[in-house]
């Protein structure tokens, strides 16, 4: 009985993990793009750094270096797979202090679900710096719905 019972949870693991892949992380990171480009103030966004793609598991971070021009607008975009929500998104200047962030915790329904469409699921955060240099940006992946398994993430820069 043990077996059976190993064998179906490793089967609904697989199939699980199966649903979601990199080319949802980046379908929801294109449309996340697309929903700021409808908008008249990011409507001359253009994308300088990635899209970058990987694969992690809650609460693992990722830091990406970016070299800012003062005087310039930028804005940070990461999304993931539907397994994925509360991605935080944090950007350093040069001497190693916040200058934006968005740590938004998304909405939860009754049974403790992620409201699809609330804030934090995606990330989004934007900076004119005053100084240029080398800025660190770090996504995590704060909270998942998935039980185990490897969620996809995607995130991009550029300016507009």
């Amino acid at each position: 009985m043990k077996k059976v019972l190993l064998t179906v949870a490793v089967l609904l693991l697989f199939v699980a993990t199966g649903f979601t892949t990199q080319d949802q992380a980046a379908r929801n990171l294109q449309l996340l793009i697309g929903n700021h480009l409808a908008t008249p103030q990011y409507s001359t966004f253009h994308v300088l750094g990635g899209p970058f793609y990987w694969t992690c598991v809650r609460g693992e971070r990722r830091s990406f270096m970016v070299n800012l021009i003062s005087g310039k607008r930028y804005i940070f975009l990461a999304s993931g797979d539907a397994n994925s929500f509360d991605i935080d998104i944090r950007v350093y200047d040069p001497f190693g202090n916040i200058v934006t962030q968005d740590i938004i915790t998304p909405q939860y329904d009754m049974n403790g679900t992620p409201i699809q469409g609330s804030s934090g699921i995606d990330a989004g955060a934007w900076l004119a710096p005053i100084t240029s240099g080398n800025y660190r940006v770090e996504v995590d992946l704060h909270n998942t719905n998935a039980m185990a398994g490897i969620i996809y993430m995607s995130m991009c820069w550029g300016d507009f």
